[in-house]
C-alpha cells in the first residue's frame, strides 16, 4: 500500500517556535498519554536548536521515582525514538511532483514550512524513524 503523500520538514520549520515558544514546551513520555506516568514532564530543556538533522533537544532528567523506574530503563536500552506535537503554521503541498531520490514514485509532497511545537519527548513508536531518544 503506498502513503498519500510523503512528508517532510523544511530546515528551519522549527526556528521560530523555538525561539519565541520555548518556555511553554514541556518534555513528555508518550505525548503525556502513558498510563503510568500521565502528562508528568520528564525534565526541564537544557539545550534546544535546529540542527543539519532537524530539531535536536538535550533535557536535565528530573530525580523522580516516574523517571528513574519508568523512562530511564529504557532509554538506556535504546528502545525509544523520539516525536513532537505540533501545529502546522505554513505547509506547501505538491501534487505531482518531479521523481527524486527521496520520493522515487512520484507521490505527492508535503513540506512543512513552520510549525508551533507544544510538546516534545520519547514515544515508543515514533512518526519518523530517524528521530531518536537516548542517554
Amino acid at each position: 500500500m503506498l502513503a498519500a503523500h510523503l512528508e517532510q520538514l523544511a530546515p528551519g520549520a522549527f526556528r521560530k517556535t523555538m525561539k519565541d515558544n520555548r518556555d511553554g514546551m514541556r518534555v513528555l513520555f508518550q505525548h503525556g498519554h502513558d498510563p503510568s506516568v500521565g502528562d508528568k514532564p520528564l525534565g526541564t530543556i537544557d539545550e534546544l536548536k535546529e540542527d543539519d538533522t532537524g530539531a535536536y533537544y538535550e533535557v536535565g532528567l528530573l530525580d523522580a521515582g516516574y523517571v528513574r523506574e519508568d523512562i530511564l530503563p529504557g532509554l538506556r536500552a535504546g528502545l525509544y525514538g523520539a516525536s513532537f506535537r505540533f501545529k502546522v503554521l505554513r505547509e506547501e503541498f505538491v501534487e505531482e511532483p518531479p521523481v527524486s531520490s527521496h520520493n522515487p514514485q512520484g507521490i505527492p509532497e508535503r513540506t512543512i514550512k513552520e510549525a508551533r511545537v507544544m510538546e516534545f519527548g520519547p514515544v515508543t513508536f515514533p512518526a519518523y524513524a530517524d528521530a531518536t531518544a537516548g542517554i
